[in-house]
């Protein structure tokens, strides 16, 4: 019996790297625990489970809608332009005409990146084409000095890839909103000394840029930075239900930004997933940098996800998945504060024949013998540690946190009001159900 089996058996769903119990501050326990995948099943096969076909959502998240669930939680992973759409929302939602009910999406905001409200609701702004650039392209919407919310007539009956010919760099006072629509962005889209932007249920990769090379983020928020976060250039970015996948040198890269929230997407198919940092060395961008990620799911990405040097971060109700090297990484004095997530290794200790090993299938990856079980490390490639503190976390298959200094790592609930569910199966089920674009959202 797997690790993960047994705590289900006998009811526990928590485990404090700290040593102490921990109580959640919210659960659901009406919701039976949905089994995760079983992995002795061929990839190409995968078996079929049951999970409830409506869920409760704490309220501070606040998620609209009953989760499709697909057949399987153990698919393949999806072609590079496919993305993840499952969440529809309940008929009282306003869903005439785009862009869908504003407020609902407000509701569902929480984390360092809550005072995002994006564009002006009554500037609405309709992308009717794929071309790069052009009248009713998302080029002209974005790189507009005018606040404005941009909403997709392409995308409703079929996926619409938008491939950019030139790094797209948005401005400020910007809702990017694919509620409703599949919608794909391929290339590297950049916030750069931009503020006050939201952008929900997207796809975005970057097939456009060479592999393995420093080139071709695939998002990217980048600047200055300053001595306190609320005077950061780039600020008040809130990422929502998106599907980050197959870029050039990474999914998400911030340096230089803070007041950010990341939530319910999902990243996978790539060697390095997010960076936080600084622009460089010995400069103050990421000194101040705030970032909290919730809701997501990594799947089975290398490692960085996210790795983090300097600032804060808040981590919390995440699902990462059998990384190959690690999970994520607090480094160089950085505060994570792990909380409440789901932290599944990839099974057994060694993977291969010594000297060979497994190969890492993602792009570029290497060739592994032994089994990593780092879920959050705090000295990787740097003997310059992050601080990491581990409440609630749910840990399998031999799954470890590097737990260094806590003490020195901020309270989030000193930060902002928030609701953290408890580490179950359940929990991770849901995540891996819901998380990317929701493209039958008001369908």
């Amino acid at each position: 019996m797997r690790s993960f089996d047994l705590l289900v058996a006998l009811g526990i769903t928590l485990s404090a790297c700290d040593g102490d119990p921990v109580t959640p501050t919210s659960t659901d326990s009406s919701a039976p625990d949905a089994p995760l995948p079983d992995r002795s099943a061929p990839r190409d096969v995968p078996s079929a489970i049951d999970v409830p076909p409506t869920i409760d959502v704490p309220p501070a998240i606040d998620v609209p809608g009953a989760v499709d669930v697909p057949p399987s939680l153990d698919a393949p992973l999806p072609p590079p332009d496919l993305p993840v759409a499952t969440d529809a929302p309940p008929v009282e939602l306003r869903c005439g005409s785009l862009p869908y009910d504003t407020e609902a999406l407000f509701r569902e905001s929480v984390g360092f990146g809550r005072a995002a409200r994006g564009g002006s609701p009554t500037r609405v702004v309709h992308v009717t084409t794929t071309a790069d650039s052009g009248a009713g392209s998302l080029r002209a919407a974005l790189e507009s000095d005018t606040s404005q919310w941009v909403v997709f007539d392409i995308g409703a009956s079929a996926r619409a890839t938008i491939t950019l010919r030139s790094t797209l760099r948005a401005r400020s006072n910007k809702t990017i909103d694919g509620r409703g629509r599949d919608v794909v962005v391929n290339g590297t889209v950049e916030f750069r000394s931009a503020r006050n932007i939201i952008v929900t249920d997207v796809g975005f990769t970057n097939t456009t840029a060479a592999r393995c090379t420093q080139d071709g983020d695939v998002l990217s928020l980048r600047g200055p930075g300053a001595t306190r976060p609320e005077d950061f250039e780039t600020r008040d970015i809130w990422l929502n239900h998106l599907v980050v996948f197959d870029g050039g040198d990474g999914l998400l890269d911030i340096r230089g930004g803070s007041r950010i929230t990341v939530s319910w997407s999902r990243f996978h198919t790539h060697e390095k997933g997010m960076l936080f940092s600084m622009e460089s060395a010995g400069a103050i961008e990421g000194r101040e940098m705030e970032v909290t990620l919730h809701h997501n799911f990594f799947d089975r990405i290398t490692r960085r996800g996210p790795q983090v040097s300097h600032g804060r971060v808040h981590f919390f109700n995440n699902y990462q998945f059998e990384w190959w090297e690690f999970g994520a990484a607090s480094l160089v004095g950085a505060q994570f504060a792990s909380e409440a997530n789901v932290y599944e290794a990839r099974p057994g200790a060694t993977c291969g024949l010594p000297f060979v090993g497994c190969r890492d299938p993602n792009p570029c990856g290497d060739s592994d013998f032994e089994v990593s079980k780092i879920a959050v490390s705090n000295n990787w490639a740097t003997p310059n540690r992050g601080y990491i503190s581990s409440v609630g976390d749910l840990l399998l298959d031999d799954a470890r946190v590097e737990v260094n200094e806590p003490t020195r790592v901020f309270r989030p609930a000193d930060r902002y009001p928030y609701t953290a569910e408890a580490a179950t199966a359940a929990l991770a089920a849901r995540i891996r159900a819901g998380s990317g674009p929701r493209t039958r959202y008001c369908r």
